[in-house]
């Protein structure tokens, strides 16, 4: 196919897309790379996610029972 470009091509055109192709290519080439690296980073955000939910279902339970030594604490006579 690139072939098929170039022999379309004449002039200047033809040296700036030969010139082009190596970094086209490197870019190409990168793709699975960065697919996987995207699927990497998704299941971080789930892992993350997770986490912050037991962080606040821990944070809700540590001020239930400070809710409940606050009011031990006002029962008794001083």
């Amino acid at each position: 196919m690139v072939n098929a470009v170039f022999a379309i091509l004449r002039g200047p055109g033809r040296k700036l897309l030969r010139a082009a192709i190596p970094g086209i290519l490197a870019r190409i080439d990168a793709i699975p790379a960065l697919q996987r690296e995207v699927q990497d980073l998704r299941a971080e955000v789930i892992r993350l996610d997770a986490d912050l939910d037991e962080s606040r279902r821990l944070n809700l339970r540590a001020a239930e029972l400070l809710d409940t030594v606050y009011e031990e604490l006002g029962r008794r006579p001083v």
